[in-house]
């Protein structure tokens, strides 16, 4: 197990392939790719990019299979050497740098996760979630000074989303709800609860 984060499009385009998550369990023979395109999966055997930068196995992935809508996360050659705090790479610069989760893909021989999503995302509710977004306008949570204001993400909460609009007894320079306003009912959770 491993908790890292990444920022970019990998996940999106992962949840539009009809996938809330992806568990990768033995090892390939060689160094490999996994392409996700759409709902199907496979293994294409890339023993090439053996030493390749991240960047450079993003190019190559995409010239190979020739589209430039695919979206990757690569390591390179530390993952490939089972360095214990090797990173993952995707989209050009994004990174998930905590636990050495590239080690991890080096171990079971995977380059590069690859994802072509082309499916539209359920949401359950929309009505809950045109009235979060709606409460979240009215109270500007999403006023783009105040988050310049912030300091790091560790010294403040996360920016505001629906289960967060509580707020946090943590405070820093940025967003804080309006005095005396809380998300409607239905919207969000209970300070400590997941929702």
């Amino acid at each position: 197990y491993g908790d890292s984060s990444i920022g970019g499009n990998f996940g999106i385009e992962l949840r539009q392939t009809g996938h809330d998550a992806l568990t990768i369990t033995g090892k390939a023979s060689e160094l490999s790719v996994l392409f996700i395109d759409g709902g199907s999966g496979s293994i294409i055997p890339m023993p090439e990019l053996k030493g390749k930068s991240c960047l450079e196995t993003e190019g190559l992935i995409k010239k190979r299979l020739g589209t430039p809508e695919i979206h990757l996360a690569t390591i390179g050659a530390a993952g490939e050497n089972l360095i214990r705090y090797a990173c993952v790479n995707s989209d050009w610069s994004r990174n998930a740098g905590r636990t050495g989760i590239g080690a991890v893909m080096g171990s079971k021989n995977l380059k590069a996760g690859s994802v072509i999503g082309t499916r539209s995302i359920h949401v359950a509710s929309p009505e809950t979630l045109l009235k979060a977004r709606l409460w979240q306008k009215e109270n500007d949570a999403f006023k783009l000074n105040d988050l310049k204001k912030r300091q790091t993400s560790s010294d403040c909460m996360s920016p505001p989303v629906p289960k967060l609009l509580w707020g946090s007894t943590k405070r820093c320079g940025g967003w804080r709800p309006k005095e005396g306003k809380r998300p409607p009912a239905g919207v969000g959770g209970q300070p400590g609860r997941r929702t």
